[in-house]
């Protein structure tokens, strides 16, 4: 997108400001940060941005630091780093950004579903009401080769769909919720354009890069580039009220 003409200036009041910080390669630092304002800090390889940023001012918001002040209008702190998350074959990207649940809500409201009795949970590949028994939701069955990595086989009976047949009836634009599972978030977005509440999610996931990434696939198989993006499209989409830092 082109750099916008008109941009608003960074807030005045209430900056984060920084006095005589040392920490490892921070040594005697002091600067003042705006508030209401994405700020960057940049520098060569070991410079100390990490440590600023999660020794200095993450510390400080935890109340362990005296060098730094600004930070009492704000009532919490999320911090998007590299950490692994502790990912199973049933986190996806669907579970993970929090889009599960709209997604269910919506396709056990349409009238197929009301009239087959089906609730949200008839929608996920996760419960007993919802998965193809087969594969127990997964979409594939594994095969043991021996000699050769594990090969994952599409579930004969759900076809790669992962839930039960009752639940593969109810279709919205010819599309089950099983066939979300394989498609972009790209292309979600466009069958869902009049549903604010699913579009909410998926845009900040476009935001910050995701368009690629399919519903159904799994964390683990993300980069940790990939999985930093959907930590911070499930903040940004949260509804959490306060000044978050």
């Amino acid at each position: 997108d082109p750099y916008p003409l008109n941009r608003t200036p960074p807030q005045r009041e209430a900056p984060i400001i920084i006095r005589s910080a040392s920490r490892h390669n921070v040594v005697d630092l002091s600067c003042t940060l705006p508030s209401q304002a994405l700020v960057g800090l940049v520098g060569v390889s070991g410079a100390g941005k990490s440590t600023l940023l999660f020794d200095v001012i993450g510390e400080a918001m935890a109340g362990g630091s005296k060098n730094v002040s600004g930070l009492e209008t704000f009532t919490r702190a999320i911090t998007i780093d590299q950490q692994p998350i502790g990912l199973t074959v049933r986190s996806d990207v669907m579970t993970f950004s929090d889009l599960s649940v709209p997604l269910r809500n919506f396709f056990s409201k349409l009238p197929q579903a009301q009239a087959l009795g089906l609730q949200p949970s008839d929608f996920s590949p996760f419960t007993s009401r919802g998965m193809c028994r087969r594969c127990q939701g997964l979409g594939y069955r594994t095969v043991d080769m021996r000699f050769l990595p594990t090969a994952r086989i599409p579930c004969e009976t759900c076809g790669g769909l992962r839930l039960n047949p009752t639940s593969l009836s109810v279709t919205f634009n010819g599309l089950t919720m099983g066939h979300l599972f394989g498609l972009s978030i790209a292309e979600v977005r466009g069958l869902f354009e009049d549903h604010w509440k699913i579009v909410r999610i998926l845009d900040t996931l476009i935001g910050v890069g995701g368009s690629y990434l399919r519903l159904g696939q799994e964390m683990a198989s993300l980069s940790t580039g990939e999985v930093q993006r959907v930590k911070l499209a499930r903040e940004l989409a949260s509804s959490h009220r306060g000044t978050t830092l």
